[in-house]
Order: C-alpha cells, then structure tokens, then sequence
C-alpha cells in the first residue's frame, strides 16, 4: 500500500521534528526553586538539617521565603499550632533549640484559647521529635 508508506513516513517526520520542541536537559530553574527542599513523608518530615515527626490530622504548612531560612508550622485540628524556625547562630533573647549538627530550631507553641490537655501533649511530643 503506497498510501500507507507515505502515511508512516510522514508520521515518522512529525515525530522527529517534535523532538526539537523537548529541551534535552532540565530547565535551570528547576534546580534553582526558592526555599528549602523537604520531603514530608506520612507522619515525618525531612528538612536536611532536621527530622521531626507531627501528629496524625495535624496540617503541615512551609512559611519560608526565598533565601530565608526554613520556617514550618505545624496546624493541629483544635487551631493551636507549633511553628519551627531554623535558625543558624545564638540569638539573644530567644529560646532555641540546639541541634548536634550546629543548627538550631526556634520553637513556638500557639493556642488561641486555653489549650488542652491533649494539645499539650501532642505539642511537646513534637517539639521532643525534634532531631538530626
């Protein structure tokens, strides 16, 4: 069938022009996105500087911007939150958690009304998580 020939080598041209329009490397922006990569597993959460595991219907949510440094808060379902703040050096006046790989983790714990006793728990078994 010549028509079918013809079809199949036109088709085969369509293709092998259509591969021009596919970069061949990653554009360089992928490799330049702001903020912190992490990895939030189920339960868990991986920043490269700090693992922490979070508590079942808790939100996990990135506040970081571009450059700054990683900054995580963690929504429980009642409206308290614990937020972590990596920080690098001392810094005066603040309550900071020190980590063994020179990092530290600014820890605030938040709740609207009297926070329960449930919050509580859950709150500083978070905070208690905390690790390299």
């Amino acid at each position: 069938m010549p028509g079918g020939r013809a079809l199949l080598v036109c088709a085969l041209l369509m293709l092998a022009g259509c591969g021009a329009l596919l970069p061949a490397q990653p554009p360089a922006q992928l490799a330049n996105t702001p903020g912190a990569p992490i990895v939030v597993s189920r339960g868990s959460i991986e920043t490269g500087v700090f693992r922490v595991e979070y508590p079942p219907a808790w939100r996990v949510v990135k506040l970081n911007e571009a450059g700054g440094g990683l900054h995580l808060s963690f929504i429980a379902p009642d409206g308290g939150n614990v937020t972590l703040a990596q920080v690098a050096g001392d810094t005066a006046g603040e309550e900071i958690l020190r980590l063994e790989n020179g990092w530290g983790v600014k820890v605030t714990i938040k709740h609207s009304d009297a926070p329960s006793a449930h919050f509580s728990q859950q709150a500083q078994a978070l905070v208690k998580s905390i690790r390299v």
